[in-house]
């Protein structure tokens, strides 16, 4: 069975019911807003208080206090709403001053174009931003990126699904009882976890650390990931060491420019003295375990040597004066 994130949207009232008890009754409440959307009403106090009536809203947010002289500033900008419309999305913003609730009124007024950013979806994809906007609006690029992978007609639905299994995965009870869910999103490389891991990095990336770091951070998150950042940084590692010991890693041929492959460099390495006998052996049955990992063909419950593989790695680079 492959992962399709389409599957989790019709789980997902019943997965709300499971966890929450309910979800927001969304269908009510679209048919409630649509008029806006239309430029048949203006957003105002009475919408407001429409999804404020809604029991399950007040499980996750406190409505703020707003007044109908605030909401004039909203006028017209709803008619015929556009996807990622930041300048709507900074109005509302500055009005309700929490990019949640912004992000629910969206959500209710257009559903092709807009999702709910809640702390669930968030942390699935490793969203981030500079500021709250902002983040919002990665968010819905993120969204976007799925519906199309996915072939998902809203981005509304996209939302709900990618909500669904990030409840799921939070919880082990309900990993229990959507067990074919988990598997199949745990055994492949997945858009919802390339868009995690790229956030994550380009995060990481302005915090200047490096792959063996980032490995540290997805040994709890998702080992796989980490496994593919340790091999990584094992094949920066080998090239360092050749540069460092004046090893040519690649050859110029008629074709154009040809890599040296990894094991014979670690020879190279070995009858140079550059690494001793024991440090030959390990690089050799590292690079072993890597190839595994990128061909998938590490057996399922071994994943404490990828653990073991990071930590290994760390200790052999600590020991290394050639890269000092």
């Amino acid at each position: 069975m492959r992962f399709n994130l389409k599957d989790l949207l019709p789980l997902f009232e019943e997965v709300g019911n499971h966890k929450y008890g309910g979800t927001l009754d969304f269908s009510s409440l679209e048919r409630i807003m649509e008029p806006i959307r239309k430029g048949k009403e203006e957003f105002s106090l009475k919408h407001i208080k429409a999804v404020e009536k809604d029991f399950d809203f007040l499980k996750w947010w406190k409505m703020p206090e707003v007044s109908g002289e605030e909401l004039k500033k909203l006028k017209g900008i709803f008619f015929d709403l556009k996807a990622k419309d930041s300048e709507v999305i900074e109005k509302l913003f500055e009005i309700f001053k929490n990019i949640e609730i912004v992000s629910v009124f969206l959500r209710l007024i257009n559903p092709y174009s807009y999702g709910i950013l809640s702390a669930p979806v968030e942390n699935i994809l490793n969203v981030r931003g500079p500021s709250q906007v902002t983040r919002y609006l990665n968010y819905l690029d993120n969204l976007t990126e799925l519906k199309e992978e996915y072939g998902f007609e809203r981005i509304a639905d996209v939302d709900m699904a990618l909500w669904a299994l990030a409840c799921i995965l939070n919880e082990r009870w309900l990993k229990s009882k959507y067990t074919e869910i988990v598997e199949s999103f745990s055994l492949e490389i997945n858009r919802v976890k390339k868009i995690a891991i790229r956030n994550a990095l380009l995060e990481i990336e302005r915090e200047e650390l490096r792959y063996l770091e980032m490995a540290e951070l997805f040994l709890e998150i998702d080992v796989e990931i980490a496994g593919f950042l340790a091999g990584k940084k094992l094949e920066l590692l080998v090239n360092e060491l050749c540069k460092a010991w004046g090893i040519k890693t690649y050859v110029k041929t008629n074709k154009g420019t040809k890599y040296i492959k990894i094991p014979a460099l670690l020879e190279k390495l070995n009858i140079k003295k550059a690494i001793n006998s024991s440090d030959y052996r390990n690089l050799e049955e590292w690079w072993k375990l890597r190839n595994k990992i990128v061909h998938k063909e590490l057996p399922m419950g071994d994943e404490t040597e990828i653990e073991e593989l990071v930590k290994k790695i760390e200790k052999m680079i600590k020991g290394l004066r050639a890269l000092r």
